[in-house]
């Protein structure tokens, strides 16, 4: 059960002003507003492909409910379907400058390590939230 954070008004019985699929509420089909919050997220930072690094901001990390995206400038493009990633993990123990998510996955051509580094002191949340998606559970 989840009230959406973003847009949660009621101005009558039998509306919703939001259209995320886990917003509890009255509803009407008719007439939804959709709110801000998306099934995509994006996240900007660095990345380690194998024995390379690009630091901040050259790579971006983009989930959908299709496929997670690592786009790496001159390192190329990684994508992931939800049954490739075997488990995804916080990685690195440096708060602010070398924390990230390790991304284990069964794609044949990939490099073994790949690692998203995003500036933030805990990467938890960002693990959580590929997760939630279906990938790496």
């Amino acid at each position: 059960m989840m009230i959406c954070p973003t847009i949660a008004l009621h101005l009558m019985p039998g509306v919703r002003f939001c259209s995320h699929p886990d917003f509890v509420g009255p509803a009407s089909l008719s007439t939804i507003v959709k709110c801000e919050m998306s099934p995509e997220q994006t996240w900007r930072g660095g990345a380690r492909i194998g024995l390379m690094n690009a630091t901040w901001p050259f790579a971006q990390l983009k989930l959908t409910p299709a496929e997670l995206v690592l786009q790496v400038v001159l390192l190329g493009t990684y994508v992931f379907k939800p049954d490739q990633v075997t488990k995804v993990e916080p990685y690195g123990f440096i708060p602010f400058a070398g924390r990230g998510v390790r991304i284990h996955h069964r794609v044949a051509g990939y490099p073994k390590k790949i690692v998203f580094w995003h500036i933030c002191f805990d990467p938890q949340p960002i693990v959580d939230k590929i997760r939630e998606s279906g990938y790496g559970t």
